[in-house]
């Protein structure tokens, strides 16, 4: 009667308010969790006149219940976007009732169920990810049903960020992380990662983390009478952890609803993807750091119906209150038309990476775009070039070259732009020749090659050509090293990443937003 009280309730909290939700959620478990410390003391009768406690109660319904269908179907639903329950809680207590002589469970056939279950999971994550796409899950995951079942968009970030940092071996490794094995099959569906050796990892990632939490299990059954001696303390303190972890999340819950409030600032970074930036990183350090009422924020974007969508719900001030917030590829041009007025010098460039948004007396709201690209890399080549006479190659004419090109005029620097095809304004890679690399010192990657999904890229030029008296230069920073660079150490020339040209654009960005 109770659990079913519990459960109704907790259903009805679908369709309720995000704060009525919160509130219904901790009450009903609290009342649940009193309810069974009552229950407890009172004493409930099993088929015998004895008063079980909380804990007993809890063996004997695994102990009933728990066969390796439904340890298969429980973690199934742990491994995909559902997992509410944890494994830790199915598996450990199944493999603790399995060592029991009256039971058909065994603990490798536990571990062997929780295995297949956790591929199950896995292949319903896959799937969606290749049939759904990656505007439609971060579109869930940032829902009312994707919060429900304590989904968000930022855990997809983290799945994919670590896909991105270990490739098809994080499907195994993710497994064993706490908080990226739900959801690190998605990027794997998102990359077309390649079924067989999806499955294999999976399954090898899986069966080592569910081996180590039944081990859990075989230990705490090694001490079964020390358990049953101390039953009752052991269920009280059940009780305790369950209220403790509502509290956190609870708490948790209200310093969000703080930090979200009408005083808070709100920036952000829009763009795709946004697994390796820096930025929420960067901005929220500062903000701590300095005691700024503020939050930073990634919203992943890549189509011009999801800008003017995302535009749409900054102007109509619905959900949030945003101060301004920076670009990144592919929107650098595309945000463009969406903007009321544009400085002119990132009009001359023809790309904005960061927009400021103004309210003015009348309530009118204004959004103005600016690019701090072309500063940061300025900042950032300057004391390298003191005394020092360079031409310099840049690779790439896209938003990043153009940037780079202004600062470079500024520095009274001349430079050729290098792409694959032939302008009056740049030459082809397939032009650089040992004297053009001889006669321009400074080369500088403003590509994408080297960067996500083209990590294992770089320019195709005559790197034997290059010596210690070059520099290069990549406006990439993550990673720290990018074959681009690799390919001028292995020539003995000096070489600097974009992470001093990032710091630079965010500082330059914030001296906007707050001017």
């Amino acid at each position: 009667m109770y659990t079913f009280v519990f459960t109704k309730n907790l259903i009805n909290t679908i369709s309720m308010t995000a704060n009525k939700k919160i509130i219904v959620i901790f009450l009903s478990l609290l009342l649940f969790c009193t309810i069974s410390t009552i229950a407890q003391n009172v004493g409930i009768e099993a088929h015998t006149d004895e008063k079980l406690s909380l804990l007993e109660q809890i063996l004997i319904w695994y102990d009933k219940n728990m066969t390796y269908p439904v340890i298969a179907l429980l973690m199934a639903l742990e491994s995909s976007f559902l997992g509410i329950i944890p494994s830790e809680l199915i598996i450990s207590v199944a493999a603790y009732v399995s060592l029991d002589n009256d039971v058909s469970l065994t603990f490798w056939g536990v571990v062997a169920a929780a295995t297949v279950g956790s591929l199950l999971g896995g292949l319903i994550n896959y799937s969606l990810a290749i049939f759904m796409g990656r505007k439609v899950l971060y579109s869930l995951a940032d829902s009312k049903l994707g919060h429900f079942f304590l989904l968000n968009s930022n855990k997809l970030i983290k799945a994919e960020k670590w896909f991105v940092s270990y490739s098809k071996v994080s499907v195994c490794i993710g497994r064993l992380v706490p908080g990226v094995r739900q959801f690190i099959s998605i990027p794997a569906g998102l990359s077309r990662m390649k079924l067989t050796p999806f499955m294999i990892y999976t399954v090898v990632g899986s069966s080592a983390w569910n081996t180590v939490i039944a081990a859990l299990g075989f230990f705490l059954h090694g001490q079964q009478d020390l358990i049953k001696k101390y039953s009752v303390e052991l269920s009280y303190l059940i009780v305790i952890i369950l209220v403790l972890i509502i509290l956190f999340f609870f708490i948790k819950y209200l310093i969000n609803k703080k930090l979200h409030t009408k005083n808070t600032q709100i920036y952000g970074l829009i763009g795709y993807p946004l697994s390796t930036s820096m930025s929420q990183k960067f901005f929220t350090n500062k903000f701590k750091k300095e005691k700024i009422r503020a939050c930073f924020e990634l919203f992943e974007i890549q189509e011009d119906d999801q800008i003017a969508a995302f535009v749409e719900k900054i102007r109509s001030q619905k959900g949030f209150t945003m101060c301004g917030f920076n670009v990144t590829f592919p929107l650098k041009e595309k945000i463009i038309p969406f903007l009321d007025e544009i400085d002119p010098a990132a009009k001359a460039i023809g790309a904005v990476n960061c927009v400021k948004i103004v309210i003015n007396e009348n309530k009118n709201m204004s959004l103005k775009g600016y690019n701090t690209d072309s500063f940061g890399f300025e900042q950032a080549i300057k004391p390298h070039l003191e005394g020092k006479k360079m031409n310099a190659l840049i690779c790439g004419t896209g938003a990043s070259g153009r940037a780079i090109a202004a600062a470079l005029r500024r520095l009274n620097v001349d430079f050729w732009f290098v792409s694959r095809t032939k302008t009056a304004e740049n030459i082809t890679y397939s032009e650089v020749s040992q004297q053009v690399i001889s006669e321009n010192l400074l080369i500088i990657n403003a590509t994408n090659l080297g960067f996500g999904k083209m990590k294992n890229q770089y320019p195709p030029l005559p790197y034997e050509y290059i010596t210690p008296e070059h520099l290069l230069f990549d406006v990439i920073y993550n990673p720290a090293e990018t074959l681009f660079l690799k390919k001028g150490i292995q020539h003995g020339s000096n070489i600097i990443n974009g992470s001093q040209m990032f710091v630079n654009q965010a500082l330059a960005s914030w001296d906007i937003w707050n001017s």
